[in-house]
């Protein structure tokens, strides 16, 4: 793993408004992000435990990891 790959536990797999700019993940995985942690940004957590990660720059990917 490169020092450019990330590991983030995400607590909820589904992929849902699935754009470069936003992404919403709904299920409990482990998932690589395979870019700079500076390119995250607006990380916020709702109320019923989903994560909402907006401004997801330059073509980055995150995809499950197994």
């Amino acid at each position: 793993m490169s020092s450019m790959d990330h590991l983030i536990l995400l607590p909820t797999v589904l992929l849902e408004n699935h754009t470069p700019e936003n992404l919403i993940f709904k299920s409990s995985r482990l998932f690589k992000v395979s870019k700079h942690s500076s390119q995250l940004s607006g990380l916020q957590f709702t109320n019923n435990g989903t994560f909402f990660v907006s401004h997801i720059r330059n073509e980055a990917r995150a995809r499950a990891y197994y």
